[in-house]
């Protein structure tokens, strides 16, 4: 049997690595810096083609003798994991802000009996709730008349309904409450918080860039940039799991025809050999 002495090298890939996003300049077509989105288990690039064929009709095959393209679509899924404000925005399409910590005198908040309302603020303090003049008492162990429970991580109050949940509390009267709630009024303070505000921004591009380990290869390096990428809203966030939450940015790779003439308009790879 011959040997060959002409057989390829293989190289093979199982990556990991960074994936980092940002603005795209729109002038220049460059990245406005970019910033590291945290841990990815999954980043994927999907290449598909629309295409429609021809059938001949004078031989009696009616073989396929042509092909026509009609669409180039190029799309990225990026699976995240790290949970922080500007990774939500993004993929919810939305703005987030840093909420700096404070205090508040005098919040209107309609509450309910037996019911819960929530305040503006979450991780809140030193929490003084008014009826009027009238001063609530809050729930703690052991105390049998109470006005409300607080929830100080949520934010948010729920108001005694009237129910009597042991005879020392039968002598105690709660504060008059209307049946379609009550105006309450809050004094409280408030730790440094974020907030996103999902699809209030419009679509926009963006430079994605894979900075890549290839682990069967003495974690060389293997670097992919993505020119211009625009991200749809989310389809889902999973707020209740028995693991570690995820959620998928998915979005489109649209041709940049401000990439240099001869190279490619929508990602390239760098590797060693």
């Amino acid at each position: 049997m011959p040997t060959f002495t002409h057989d390829a090298a293989n190289h093979y890939f199982s990556g990991q690595g960074v994936v980092m996003i940002g603005r795209k300049d729109p002038i220049t077509g460059e990245p406005l810096g970019l910033r590291p989105v945290g841990n990815v288990p999954d980043m994927r690039i999907t290449v598909g083609t629309t295409v429609v064929e021809h059938k001949g009709s004078q031989d009696g095959q009616r073989a396929t003798d042509a092909r026509l393209q009609t669409e180039t679509k190029v799309s990225v899924t990026i699976t995240m994991e790290n949970w922080i404000a500007e990774n939500v925005a993004k993929a919810l399409r939305g703005a987030n802000a840093i909420i700096a910590g404070g205090s508040v005198t005098a919040e209107l908040v309609w509450a309910y009996p037996g019911l819960v309302s929530g305040l503006k603020y979450i991780k809140v303090s030193a929490v003084v709730v008014k009826q009027g003049s009238v001063t609530l008492v809050p729930y703690t162990d052991g105390v049998a008349a109470w006005d409300y429970k607080l929830n100080e991580q949520a934010g948010s109050i729920m108001l005694n309904d009237g129910v009597a949940p042991n005879a020392a509390y039968s002598a105690y009267v709660p504060p008059a409450i209307a049946a379609d709630g009550s105006e309450l009024s809050f004094a409280y303070t408030y730790a440094s918080q974020f907030i996103v505000d999902s699809l209030t921004e419009p679509m926009n591009d963006s430079w994605l860039r894979f900075e890549g380990l290839n682990t069967v290869e003495e974690n060389s390096p293997v670097i992919v940039d993505i020119f211009r990428f625009a991200n749809d809203p989310l389809k889902e966030l999973a707020l209740l799991s028995d693991t570690f939450g995820q959620f998928v940015l998915e979005g489109s790779v649209l041709k940049d025809d401000s990439r240099p003439s001869g190279t490619s308009k929508y990602f390239s790879i760098k590797k060693l050999d």
